[in-house]
């Protein structure tokens, strides 16, 4: 080798070992939503968000009660949120208690429909056997990174729920169903553990487990993304990253996992929470969502009455919007009380 070839390869070595560094660097954005209660509005800003801003690997995600709480998803009994949620690109939703308000037979019918998962792994019939419309864990591949993602709905859903639409479920005890869950990802080698909850994070520890517990006692689970109790969230327990958007798709979620591919490793993650009211619209998204919105303002642009002043409406008390609901049902059941 002359002086001059010595000089290249001396010249040029740094740059080829840069780069070579440079291009072992990868990223995975995981787009996340909770308790969406049927914000068919809010999806196609989503959707806009999402398809300007991810890489090739990304997955949706959605902690659950995303079909009740708007005419223009209760009319539809979910339908018009799944069949817009298709075109969101969503991967895989847990279900929330609210998605067995139309009936487990409802849930069905929503699964035919969905081009995404439902997780739910503690979601059991009577028979010990993972419900039939439940997919009990995911593994997802990207550059050789595989990613497990499963989902928890919390055993307080017996109390809220009508019991006549669980009569053939049983949603078993989360710590067992997670370890058990988590165990057989572990022996599938997969390197990236998300649990998608519908518990989230609750003040209130006497004999209920959240986020924090599924965290403390399950160590291998490396982000948690949760819903259940609308509270926006960011919290590192031990090595576990808990999130949560709030509710009603005020907000997405956006985490950003930086791969080095040798080692199979995260090198860094950044999360993100993106305010959607100022975002555009996705077109296509846009012109689906508003189909339904046209057939329901048909029916609800009548007006009936007028309120001249708020009233607001408590989750955990009484409210003077709750009194007045109430009332309402009162007077026209004719009931004594």
């Amino acid at each position: 080798m002359n002086k001059k070839h010595l000089f290249l390869v001396v010249f040029f070595l740094p740059f080829l070992i840069f780069f070579s560094f440079f291009f072992s660097f990868f990223r995975i954005d995981i787009f996340y939503t909770n308790d969406l209660h049927g914000r068919i509005d809010v999806l196609p800003k989503i959707a806009y968000y999402i398809k300007k801003t991810k890489t090739k690997n990304y997955i949706v995600l959605d902690s659950g009660d995303f079909i009740q709480g708007t005419p223009e998803s209760n009319f539809f009994k979910g339908q018009s949120m799944v069949d817009v949620m298709n075109n969101v690109g969503y991967t895989a939703v847990c279900l929330g208690n609210h998605e067995f308000d139309f009936s487990e037979q409802n849930i069905y019918e929503l699964k035919k429909q969905a081009k995404f998962d439902f997780l739910g792994s503690n979601i059991y019939s009577h028979y010990g056997t993972v419900k039939p419309y439940i997919t009990n864990y995911l593994v997802k591949e990207f550059d050789g990174i595989k990613l497990g993602i499963f989902g928890i709905l919390t055993t307080q859903t017996k109390y809220i729920v009508i019991p006549q639409n669980l009569k053939d479920v049983e949603i078993l005890d989360e710590l067992l169903i997670t370890q058990k869950v988590v165990n057989q990802l572990v022996y599938n080698n997969v390197d990236i553990i998300i649990c998608v909850s519908h518990i989230g994070v609750s003040e209130n520890k006497e004999n209920f487990v959240d986020d924090k517990i599924l965290a403390e006692k399950i160590q291998k689970i490396n982000f948690i993304i949760g819903g259940h109790t609308h509270k926006k969230y960011m919290i590192k327990i031990g090595k576990t990253l808990l999130v949560q958007t709030g509710a009603n798709g005020k907000e997405l979620g956006h985490l950003k996992l930086f791969f080095f591919k040798p080692y199979k490793k995260i090198f860094f993650y950044k999360n993100k929470f993106v305010v959607i009211n100022s975002l555009k619209d996705d077109k296509n998204v846009k012109s689906i969502s508003e189909q339904y919105l046209k057939k329901i303002n048909k029916i609800f642009d009548e007006e009936i009455g007028e309120l001249k002043f708020d009233l607001p409406h408590y989750r955990d008390k009484e409210s003077p919007l709750g009194d007045l609901v109430c009332d309402i049902m009162n007077r026209i059941a004719k009931c004594d009380f």
